[in-house]
């Protein structure tokens, strides 16, 4: 089986990016936890560098194991239009209540009754006063 040069060149970067990342949270994150007699590193921005570093290998190591076919960044579209190829979208009526929650209405008269049915089942709830 082959290997594209860029993908094992990719890996060998992140296979030192994560070495790296490894020795400076073993040099700066001093303290540890115990957990059953086991050494634990405390949860710190060197550690989620280093969990970070490391899932970049796995994505490399595993195009690599890919061989020649596709790259996870080759497969990975840059940007996903989910409107491709539906063409011009009809418009959307929403009634939008106080808290957030939305409600697809037919049409700006059915919105516009729906918020005035929201407003008078669910009336705005009592203001603290302030003195």
């Amino acid at each position: 089986m082959s290997v594209r040069v860029k993908t094992m060149e990719k890996a060998i970067a992140e296979c030192k990016r994560f070495l790296a990342a490894a020795e400076e949270l073993k040099r700066c994150a001093g303290s540890t936890e115990y957990t059953k007699g086991d050494p634990w590193y405390c949860g710190c921005r060197y550690c989620a560098a280093a969990e970070r570093a490391s899932m970049d290998l796995s994505k490399a190591l595993a195009d690599v194991r890919r061989g020649s076919s596709l790259t996870t960044e080759d497969a990975t579209p840059s940007k996903v239009r989910l409107t491709d190829g539906l063409g011009p979208l009809p418009a959307r009526w929403y009634c939008v209540s106080r808290d957030g929650l939305a409600t697809l209405c037919l049409d700006e008269s059915d919105a516009s009754e729906m918020a005035a049915e929201c407003t008078r089942d669910f009336p705005r709830p009592a203001q603290p006063a302030v003195h």
